[in-house]
């Protein structure tokens, strides 16, 4: 009975052996498969990072294209905006001239008519004194 018993052994170990490399196979056959599936889908990551990357690059040359840009158009306006104030300031420094010039030719021409007036006065004072005289 013991070479029956050591023989159907046998028998079922080599059957379960040859069914646990079947397993094996059909286990590695399936781990390939995900392997080759997770390295297509690293690769498609890697691919979508490098895209990414690319336009994020593409973006920060673009921002500082436009930083570039936006200080160049401020220094513009500073640029613009000293000269106005300059030419502000040259227009008023004029303006307050011209009315310096017109308030003391105001008063001479107001101090020459009342410097008339007061002649015109006298003379009129003697016109009338010789007047007074005749009647």
């Amino acid at each position: 009975m013991d070479s029956l018993e050591t023989s159907s052994d046998d028998q079922i170990n080599g059957e379960d052996s040859t069914v646990n490399v079947y397993k094996l196979s059909d286990n590695l056959c399936a781990l390939e498969i995900r392997n080759e599936s997770l390295v297509a889908e690293v690769e498609a990551l890697r691919e979508s990072n490098q895209i990414l990357h690319s336009k994020l690059t593409e973006k920060e040359e673009s921002l500082i294209i436009l930083q570039h840009q936006k200080d160049e158009a401020l220094k513009h306006n500073i640029d613009i905006s000293k000269d106005i104030e300059l030419g502000i300031s040259k227009l008023v420094s004029a303006v307050e001239l011209k009315l310096s010039e017109y308030q003391e030719t105001w008063k001479k021409e107001k101090r020459e008519l009342d410097n008339s007036v007061v002649s015109l006065t006298e003379e009129n004072r003697a016109i009338n004194s010789l007047l007074r005289g005749f009647s």
